[in-house]
């Protein structure tokens, strides 16, 4: 968020709408994986049952915050970069993608590079690390741009935005204010504020207005690009119940094993 040249919101959208995020999940990991529009997963329900994202009537996840998860919108994302001063690529730096040696990690941030260099003209160096060297470095900021991933602790939209406050994990360095550790984060930014605010809010009340004040700081997430959502992974178990038996998936979906007895 706070190193050049991705602290212009103008090429954090480039970069975002340049994304092919069927591509990704259609020819990459090819696992039941979904396109992303937004960060928190359609599987969080509000207090209405309802999901927290836009569903057309075949449950398919719907535009949000200008991205397509089907889709790259590639001229959006050439106006938004000449918008900030980088027409078809023109006086960019090299721009660095940090990611880890794990799983498909690599095919993906390969894929990322040839979108952006095929769409915005510009030119992506690749920086791969091993898992641990990889979060440390993260969380000291030294990066550009960095993949990540989260798994939900529990069965509410919370688990997710909980990330993004001043005082959360919240590794693109998106805070209004200072913390303990914050490992030379010197860069302020107020409109995490506001997020804070409503993640604050939504943690004291119920109903209706808690979803209200969690929406408002999707929003404020998404319409920052904080992130650039790829996709929602599936969870993926091959059992065999005639030789185990228990008490099935926990709240969030996940297979529960720790109760589970071997079958005589």
């Amino acid at each position: 968020m706070d190193v050049n040249p991705v602290d212009d919101l103008n090429v954090r959208k480039a970069l975002s709408l340049a994304i092919d995020r069927n591509m990704i999940t259609d020819k990459i990991l090819r696992d039941g994986s979904v396109p992303a529009a937004a960060f928190v997963a359609p599987t969080f329900k509000l207090s209405d049952g309802k999901s927290m994202r836009k569903m057309d009537a075949n449950g398919k996840v719907e535009e949000e915050f200008e991205i397509n998860p089907w889709a790259a919108k590639e001229e959006e994302a050439k106006k938004y970069l000449a918008d900030a001063g980088y027409p078809d690529g023109e006086g960019f730096p090299e721009l660095e993608l940090l990611y880890s040696q794990r799983g498909n990690e690599s095919l993906i941030a390969e894929a990322l590079q040839q979108m952006w260099e095929k769409t915005l003209g510009i030119k992506v160096k690749l920086k791969a690390e091993e898992w641990s060297v990889f979060l440390d470095t993260r969380r000291s900021g030294n990066f550009v741009v960095a993949m990540g991933g989260w798994s939900a602790d529990y069965n509410d939209p919370m688990t997710m935005l909980a990330l993004f406050t001043s005082t959360g994990l919240n590794d693109a360095r998106w805070r209004w204010q200072k913390y303990e550790g914050d490992r030379g984060d010197d860069v302020l930014n107020p409109e995490n504020q506001a997020y804070d605010e409503a993640v604050n809010v939504a943690s004291e009340i119920s109903g209706a207005e808690r979803d209200e004040a969690m929406i408002k700081a999707e929003n404020i997430l998404m319409e920052n690009m904080v992130i650039a959502p790829l996709y929602y992974s599936p969870y993926k178990h091959l059992i065999n119940f005639s030789k185990v038996d228990g008490p099935g998936r926990i709240p969030i979906g996940q297979w529960d094993f720790q109760y589970y007895k071997m079958v005589q």
